[in-house]
Protein backbone atom coordinates (compact mmCIF):
# COMPACT_ATOMS: atom_id res chain seq x y z
CA UNK A 1 0.00 0.00 0.00
CA UNK A 2 1.38 3.41 -0.96
CA UNK A 3 1.40 5.90 1.93
CA UNK A 4 -0.92 8.91 1.94
CA UNK A 5 0.86 12.28 1.76
CA UNK A 6 -0.82 15.37 3.24
CA UNK A 7 0.06 18.62 1.45
CA UNK A 8 -0.55 21.42 3.97
CA UNK A 9 -0.96 24.97 2.65
CA UNK A 10 -1.35 27.96 5.00
CA UNK A 11 -2.71 30.88 2.98
CA UNK A 12 -2.83 34.57 3.85
CA UNK A 13 -3.28 37.35 1.26
CA UNK A 14 -1.82 35.30 -1.58
CA UNK A 15 -4.38 35.77 -4.33
CA UNK A 16 -1.56 36.53 -6.83
CA UNK A 17 0.24 33.22 -6.36
CA UNK A 18 -2.14 30.66 -4.86
CA UNK A 19 -3.47 29.27 -8.16
CA UNK A 20 0.03 28.33 -9.36
CA UNK A 21 0.81 26.77 -5.99
CA UNK A 22 -2.38 24.73 -5.90
CA UNK A 23 -1.98 23.52 -9.46
CA UNK A 24 1.54 22.31 -8.65
CA UNK A 25 0.09 20.30 -5.74
CA UNK A 26 -2.83 18.91 -7.70
CA UNK A 27 -0.60 17.88 -10.63
CA UNK A 28 1.73 15.70 -8.58
CA UNK A 29 2.59 12.44 -10.35
CA UNK A 30 2.30 10.73 -6.98
CA UNK A 31 -1.46 10.30 -6.77
CA UNK A 32 -2.12 9.26 -3.18
CA UNK A 33 -2.30 12.75 -1.73
CA UNK A 34 -4.68 14.99 0.14
CA UNK A 35 -4.40 18.77 -0.12
CA UNK A 36 -5.59 20.95 2.74
CA UNK A 37 -5.71 24.73 2.36
CA UNK A 38 -6.36 26.91 5.41
CA UNK A 39 -7.15 30.56 4.70
CA UNK A 40 -5.83 32.48 7.70
CA UNK A 41 -8.31 35.38 7.60
CA UNK A 42 -7.10 36.84 4.29
CA UNK A 43 -8.25 40.35 3.41
CA UNK A 44 -7.95 39.85 -0.35
CA UNK A 45 -9.46 37.24 -2.70
CA UNK A 46 -7.37 34.32 -1.45
CA UNK A 47 -10.42 32.33 -0.32
CA UNK A 48 -12.21 32.89 -3.63
CA UNK A 49 -9.17 31.64 -5.57
CA UNK A 50 -8.88 28.54 -3.37
CA UNK A 51 -12.60 27.83 -3.65
CA UNK A 52 -12.22 27.27 -7.42
CA UNK A 53 -10.01 24.25 -6.65
CA UNK A 54 -12.10 22.68 -3.88
CA UNK A 55 -12.74 19.00 -4.58
CA UNK A 56 -12.63 15.57 -3.00
CA UNK A 57 -8.83 15.86 -3.08
CA UNK A 58 -8.59 19.55 -2.12
CA UNK A 59 -10.09 20.47 1.27
CA UNK A 60 -10.62 24.16 1.95
CA UNK A 61 -10.85 25.64 5.46
CA UNK A 62 -11.11 29.18 6.80
CA UNK A 63 -10.36 30.86 10.13
CA UNK A 64 -9.80 34.27 11.68
CA UNK A 65 -6.23 35.50 11.39
CA UNK A 66 -4.04 33.46 13.77
CA UNK A 67 -0.59 33.67 12.22
CA UNK A 68 1.37 31.12 10.24
CA UNK A 69 2.57 28.91 13.12
CA UNK A 70 -0.90 28.40 14.56
CA UNK A 71 -2.26 27.87 11.04
CA UNK A 72 0.28 25.13 10.35
CA UNK A 73 -0.60 23.50 13.66
CA UNK A 74 -4.28 23.53 12.71
CA UNK A 75 -3.40 21.97 9.36
CA UNK A 76 -1.44 19.21 11.07
CA UNK A 77 -4.51 18.34 13.16
CA UNK A 78 -6.52 17.94 9.96
CA UNK A 79 -3.89 15.84 8.17
CA UNK A 80 -4.52 12.12 7.71
CA UNK A 81 -1.32 11.31 5.84
CA UNK A 82 1.61 9.12 6.83
CA UNK A 83 3.87 11.86 5.45
CA UNK A 84 3.53 15.65 5.75
CA UNK A 85 4.42 18.09 2.95
CA UNK A 86 4.36 21.74 4.05
CA UNK A 87 3.83 24.10 1.12
CA UNK A 88 3.82 27.87 1.46
CA UNK A 89 1.11 29.42 -0.69
CA UNK A 90 3.53 31.25 -3.01
CA UNK A 91 5.92 28.33 -3.60
CA UNK A 92 5.70 25.63 -6.27
CA UNK A 93 6.27 21.87 -6.38
CA UNK A 94 7.84 20.09 -9.35
CA UNK A 95 5.35 17.44 -10.61
CA UNK A 96 7.67 14.62 -9.43
CA UNK A 97 8.64 16.23 -6.11
CA UNK A 98 6.71 13.91 -3.81
CA UNK A 99 6.98 10.78 -5.96
CA UNK A 100 10.78 10.82 -5.98
CA UNK A 101 10.93 11.29 -2.21
CA UNK A 102 8.44 8.48 -1.57
CA UNK A 103 10.50 6.18 -3.81
CA UNK A 104 13.61 7.16 -1.83
CA UNK A 105 11.78 6.28 1.40
CA UNK A 106 11.16 2.78 0.07
CA UNK A 107 14.91 2.26 -0.35
CA UNK A 108 16.06 3.86 2.90
CA UNK A 109 17.14 1.57 5.73
CA UNK A 110 16.99 4.19 8.50
CA UNK A 111 13.70 3.97 10.38
CA UNK A 112 13.29 7.68 11.11
CA UNK A 113 14.34 9.62 8.03
CA UNK A 114 13.70 13.30 7.30
CA UNK A 115 13.63 13.89 3.53
CA UNK A 116 14.83 17.05 1.78
CA UNK A 117 15.02 18.09 -1.86
CA UNK A 118 16.68 20.45 -4.33
CA UNK A 119 15.14 23.89 -4.49
CA UNK A 120 15.45 26.74 -6.94
CA UNK A 121 14.77 30.41 -6.23
CA UNK A 122 12.68 32.49 -8.62
CA UNK A 123 10.73 35.73 -8.81
CA UNK A 124 7.87 35.04 -11.23
CA UNK A 125 8.88 32.38 -13.76
CA UNK A 126 9.96 28.96 -12.43
CA UNK A 127 11.68 28.31 -15.76
CA UNK A 128 14.21 30.94 -14.68
CA UNK A 129 14.74 29.44 -11.22
CA UNK A 130 18.32 29.19 -9.98
CA UNK A 131 19.44 26.08 -8.14
CA UNK A 132 22.43 26.81 -5.90
CA UNK A 133 23.59 23.63 -4.11
CA UNK A 134 25.16 23.99 -0.67
CA UNK A 135 26.61 21.66 1.94
CA UNK A 136 23.14 20.56 3.13
CA UNK A 137 22.43 19.02 -0.28
CA UNK A 138 23.67 15.59 0.80
CA UNK A 139 22.76 12.77 3.18
CA UNK A 140 23.71 13.74 6.74
CA UNK A 141 23.19 12.63 10.31
CA UNK A 142 21.37 15.16 12.55
CA UNK A 143 24.52 16.47 14.27
CA UNK A 144 26.40 17.08 11.03
CA UNK A 145 23.33 18.68 9.45
CA UNK A 146 22.98 21.23 12.25
CA UNK A 147 26.74 21.78 12.46
CA UNK A 148 26.78 22.77 8.78
CA UNK A 149 23.69 24.95 9.16
CA UNK A 150 25.22 26.87 12.06
CA UNK A 151 28.80 27.04 10.76
CA UNK A 152 28.07 27.96 7.14
CA UNK A 153 24.78 29.80 7.87
CA UNK A 154 22.69 27.63 5.56
CA UNK A 155 18.96 27.15 5.14
CA UNK A 156 16.50 24.66 3.66
CA UNK A 157 13.22 25.99 2.30
CA UNK A 158 10.32 24.20 4.13
CA UNK A 159 8.83 23.19 0.78
CA UNK A 160 11.79 20.79 0.37
CA UNK A 161 10.73 18.76 3.39
CA UNK A 162 8.83 15.48 3.42
CA UNK A 163 8.31 14.45 7.04
CA UNK A 164 7.18 11.02 8.28
CA UNK A 165 4.26 11.51 10.61
CA UNK A 166 6.10 9.66 13.38
CA UNK A 167 8.87 12.27 13.38
CA UNK A 168 6.41 15.16 13.23
CA UNK A 169 4.45 13.83 16.21
CA UNK A 170 7.61 13.16 18.20
CA UNK A 171 8.93 16.67 17.51
CA UNK A 172 5.72 18.44 18.42
CA UNK A 173 3.89 21.44 17.02
CA UNK A 174 5.23 24.67 15.53
CA UNK A 175 6.24 27.05 18.32
CA UNK A 176 3.69 29.88 18.32
CA UNK A 177 5.85 31.89 20.75
CA UNK A 178 8.37 32.58 17.95
CA UNK A 179 5.93 33.27 15.10
CA UNK A 180 7.37 36.77 14.54
CA UNK A 181 11.01 35.74 14.81
CA UNK A 182 11.53 35.06 11.10
CA UNK A 183 13.20 31.82 12.18
CA UNK A 184 10.23 29.68 13.21
CA UNK A 185 10.91 27.26 10.33
CA UNK A 186 14.59 26.96 11.29
CA UNK A 187 13.75 26.10 14.89
CA UNK A 188 11.06 23.62 13.84
CA UNK A 189 13.38 21.84 11.41
CA UNK A 190 16.16 21.50 13.99
CA UNK A 191 13.66 20.14 16.53
CA UNK A 192 12.32 17.53 14.14
CA UNK A 193 15.76 16.56 12.79
CA UNK A 194 17.28 16.00 16.24
CA UNK A 195 15.02 12.95 16.61
CA UNK A 196 15.82 11.56 13.15
CA UNK A 197 18.28 8.82 12.30
CA UNK A 198 19.10 10.38 8.93
CA UNK A 199 18.46 13.51 6.86
CA UNK A 200 18.06 12.10 3.36
CA UNK A 201 18.68 14.48 0.45
CA UNK A 202 16.87 13.47 -2.73
CA UNK A 203 18.55 15.37 -5.55
CA UNK A 204 15.98 14.40 -8.20
CA UNK A 205 13.18 15.84 -6.05
CA UNK A 206 12.67 19.54 -6.83
CA UNK A 207 10.65 22.53 -5.72
CA UNK A 208 10.68 26.28 -6.22
CA UNK A 209 10.94 29.06 -3.63
CA UNK A 210 9.56 32.46 -4.60
CA UNK A 211 11.69 35.42 -3.47
CA UNK A 212 10.88 39.10 -3.63
CA UNK A 213 7.56 38.59 -1.83
CA UNK A 214 7.91 40.94 1.16
CA UNK A 215 5.93 40.26 4.29
CA UNK A 216 5.52 42.17 7.52
CA UNK A 217 8.66 40.92 9.26
CA UNK A 218 10.17 43.71 11.36
CA UNK A 219 13.26 43.07 13.46
CA UNK A 220 13.14 46.65 14.74
CA UNK A 221 10.28 45.52 16.97
CA UNK A 222 11.27 44.60 20.54
CA UNK A 223 8.77 41.75 20.52
CA UNK A 224 10.23 40.35 17.30
CA UNK A 225 13.76 40.55 18.71
CA UNK A 226 12.69 38.72 21.87
CA UNK A 227 11.18 35.98 19.71
CA UNK A 228 14.26 35.88 17.49
CA UNK A 229 16.50 35.42 20.53
CA UNK A 230 14.26 32.60 21.79
CA UNK A 231 14.23 30.90 18.39
CA UNK A 232 18.03 31.07 18.05
CA UNK A 233 18.52 29.73 21.55
CA UNK A 234 16.09 26.86 21.02
CA UNK A 235 17.63 25.96 17.64
CA UNK A 236 21.14 25.77 19.05
CA UNK A 237 19.99 23.86 22.12
CA UNK A 238 18.49 21.22 19.85
CA UNK A 239 22.02 20.52 18.61
CA UNK A 240 23.48 20.59 22.11
CA UNK A 241 20.82 18.14 23.30
CA UNK A 242 22.38 15.44 21.12
CA UNK A 243 26.02 16.57 21.33
CA UNK A 244 27.24 19.20 23.77
CA UNK A 245 30.93 19.51 22.93
CA UNK A 246 33.46 22.23 22.20
CA UNK A 247 32.88 21.96 18.45
CA UNK A 248 29.08 22.19 18.73
CA UNK A 249 29.30 25.16 21.11
CA UNK A 250 31.62 26.94 18.65
CA UNK A 251 29.12 26.29 15.84
CA UNK A 252 26.27 27.64 17.98
CA UNK A 253 28.28 30.74 18.87
CA UNK A 254 29.03 31.36 15.22
CA UNK A 255 25.33 31.09 14.38
CA UNK A 256 24.10 33.59 16.97
CA UNK A 257 26.95 35.97 16.08
CA UNK A 258 25.58 36.32 12.54
CA UNK A 259 22.13 37.24 13.86
CA UNK A 260 23.57 39.58 16.50
CA UNK A 261 23.72 42.40 13.95
CA UNK A 262 19.99 42.90 14.44
CA UNK A 263 20.44 43.47 18.19
CA UNK A 264 22.19 46.84 17.88
CA UNK A 265 20.33 48.75 20.62
CA UNK A 266 22.53 48.59 23.77
CA UNK A 267 19.43 48.90 25.98
CA UNK A 268 17.56 46.07 24.24
CA UNK A 269 16.87 43.26 26.80
CA UNK A 270 17.10 40.58 24.10
CA UNK A 271 20.59 41.86 23.22
CA UNK A 272 21.76 41.31 26.78
CA UNK A 273 20.29 37.80 26.73
CA UNK A 274 22.21 37.07 23.55
CA UNK A 275 25.46 38.17 25.20
CA UNK A 276 24.75 36.07 28.29
CA UNK A 277 24.04 33.03 26.15
CA UNK A 278 27.29 33.57 24.24
CA UNK A 279 29.19 33.45 27.54
CA UNK A 280 27.36 30.24 28.41
CA UNK A 281 28.67 28.85 25.13
CA UNK A 282 32.19 29.87 26.15
CA UNK A 283 32.65 32.96 24.00
CA UNK A 284 31.83 36.62 23.47
CA UNK A 285 29.80 38.30 20.75
CA UNK A 286 31.53 40.90 18.60
CA UNK A 287 29.69 44.22 18.53
CA UNK A 288 27.60 44.71 15.38
CA UNK A 289 29.30 46.81 12.71
CA UNK A 290 27.76 48.47 9.70
CA UNK A 291 29.24 47.81 6.28
CA UNK A 292 31.48 50.60 4.99
CA UNK A 293 28.92 51.86 2.48
CA UNK A 294 26.50 52.68 5.32
CA UNK A 295 29.01 54.65 7.41
CA UNK A 296 28.19 57.98 5.66
CA UNK A 297 24.55 57.56 6.70
CA UNK A 298 25.69 57.03 10.27
CA UNK A 299 27.99 60.07 10.29
CA UNK A 300 25.37 62.40 8.84
CA UNK A 301 22.06 61.07 10.18
CA UNK A 302 23.02 58.83 13.07
CA UNK A 303 23.40 55.11 13.78
CA UNK A 304 19.67 54.38 14.01
CA UNK A 305 18.99 55.78 10.54
CA UNK A 306 22.01 53.96 9.13
CA UNK A 307 20.69 50.69 10.53
CA UNK A 308 17.32 51.32 8.87
CA UNK A 309 19.06 51.88 5.55
CA UNK A 310 21.08 48.70 6.11
CA UNK A 311 17.82 46.75 6.41
CA UNK A 312 15.86 48.69 3.78
CA UNK A 313 18.15 49.10 0.76
CA UNK A 314 18.66 45.37 0.04
CA UNK A 315 14.87 44.97 -0.10
CA UNK A 316 14.59 47.79 -2.64
CA UNK A 317 17.33 46.19 -4.72
CA UNK A 318 15.53 42.84 -4.59
CA UNK A 319 12.19 44.42 -5.49
CA UNK A 320 13.71 46.05 -8.57
CA UNK A 321 15.36 42.77 -9.54
CA UNK A 322 12.09 40.89 -9.14
CA UNK A 323 10.22 43.34 -11.36
CA UNK A 324 12.47 42.57 -14.29
CA UNK A 325 13.41 38.98 -13.33
CA UNK A 326 17.04 40.13 -13.05
CA UNK A 327 19.52 38.17 -10.93
CA UNK A 328 22.25 40.00 -9.07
Amino acid sequence: MEPLVSILIPAYNVEKWLAETLESAINQTYEKIEIIVLDDGSKDNTFAVAKKYASAKVKLLRQENMGVCRTRNSLMKQAQGEFLQFLDADDVLHPDKIRTQIRASENTQAQRTFFTASFGTFFHDINKARFNPNSLWQDLNPVDWMMLKFTEILWMNPTTWLIPRELAEQGGVWNEKIARSGDDDGEYMCRIIKNADLVKFVKESKCYYRIGNFGSLNWNSKKALEELYLSLRLSTEHLRSIEDSERTRIACLNYIQVWFDYFDDPDEPARKKMQEYARELGGELVEPRLKAKYIPFQLILGKKFARKMHNFLPKIKLRISSRFEVWQ
